[in-house]
């Protein structure tokens, strides 16, 4: 077992290699194409990537960090994402270096943050399950403690994987995800009238003015995030299919959501704002975003807490998804950081939004 290192942009045959690996994890990851607009035809225009070749030279396992210009107060730099860590099952019993050596698990962060910290990308974060954030502390990455509050409405019951526990506690799960969904449809349809014309659009379709003018309405981070000037949205907009719902064509009331956050059949809410802050004018954006999340045939419709940049905007989402009968959360957001300089290992200088996660 040997480590590879390339540097992108990797042809289609290492993309096959990722699609295969990654794909049964991630649905999104099956689409060769995808995996180009994300690793190859990204603002940077290329990735770094680190492959488990076994002795015949079958890739078994990958990893790869994305770079990605940030910002923080008065900063401008090059940080990177990982993307895409896997190691095939009948690998992950092997070593690096023959026996004796390094598990083949830790040799691929390893070698891949020497790489990306050689390359001068800094810092490398990413967002990893508790199972998995154990390898990427292993290998140097520090947990930065950050928690948001996720609200979620079942939209299709019947496409929604209930796994774990015993079946009548599954069988559970389905039956209050139905009267969530069809509760929530007698309420938006009897009880909450429809205000405002919104209209709703792909923005990868959008004309370069819009663009610029929803990127206007982006506010400055509080701390250190990714730049989201016009060029990061068209490249994000052709990644997770974007697209706005706004209250008519000066987007005072505009929501930026992506139909295939997680495995791909969740629409996910990026990034919301108002042009007054007011418990009606929230109510009917969200409303407008449901009926998007319906046409768009999606299983269900989450947003953070961190999807609106200001606190008082935060509280009216919260307020307006009540009559709905969104389920809301408290979670850990499972982010990782890598840095020497201790500035980003700080959750108190992190702008944590879902631009970090929603459209990867």
């Amino acid at each position: 077992m040997r480590i590879e290192r390339l540097r992108g942009p990797i042809d289609d045959s290492w993309l096959r290699a990722i699609a295969d690996l990654y794909g049964p994890h991630n649905a999104k990851y099956r689409d060769v194409r995808f995996c180009d607009r994300l690793f190859n035809r990204n603002p940077t225009g290329y990735s770094l990537h680190a492959f488990a070749m076994a002795e015949d030279g079958t890739p078994v396992g990958h990893y790869a960090v994305v770079p990605m210009a940030a910002v923080a107060p008065g900063r401008r730099f090059l940080s990177a994402k990982g993307e895409a860590f896997v190691v095939h099952e009948r690998a992950r019993g092997a070593t690096v270096g023959g026996e004796g050596g390094f598990p083949v698990g830790l040799a691929l962060p390893k070698a891949l943050y020497a790489f990306a910290e050689r390359e001068g990308l800094d810092p490398v974060h990413m967002i990893a399950p508790a199972e998995v954030s154990v390898i990427h502390r292993l290998c140097g990455s520090r947990p930065i403690d950050i928690r948001h509050e996720r609200a979620k409405l079942i939209l299709r019951p019947g496409r929604v994987p209930f796994a774990g526990g015993r079946p009548w506690q599954r069988l559970r799960q389905r039956w209050l995800a139905s009267g969530q969904a069809t509760l929530s449809s007698w309420i938006r349809t009897l009880a909450i009238p429809r205000r405002g014309r919104f209209r709703s659009c792909a923005l990868r379709e959008a004309d370069a003015e819009l663009v610029r003018r929803l990127a206007a309405r982006i506010p400055e981070p509080s701390g250190w995030s990714p730049l989201l000037d016009e060029g990061v949205l068209r490249w994000m907009a052709e990644l997770a299919d974007l697209r706005l719902v706004a209250n008519g064509g000066a987007l005072e009331d505009v929501a930026v959501v992506t139909p295939h956050a997680g495995a791909g059949e969740v629409m996910e809410v990026v990034f919301w704002r108002l042009g007054a802050p007011t418990a009606e004018r929230a109510q009917s954006l969200l409303r407008a975003v449901i009926e998007e999340a319906r046409a768009a045939g999606s299983s269900a419709l989450a947003f953070s807490s961190s999807a609106s940049w200001e606190a008082e905007e935060m509280h009216l989402f919260r307020r307006a998804s009540r009559p709905f009968l969104f389920h809301a959360r408290t979670e850990s957001a499972g982010f990782l950081a890598r840095s020497r300089d201790p500035y980003f290992l700080d959750p108190r200088t992190i702008h944590f939004s879902p631009f970090f996660y929603a459209a990867f």
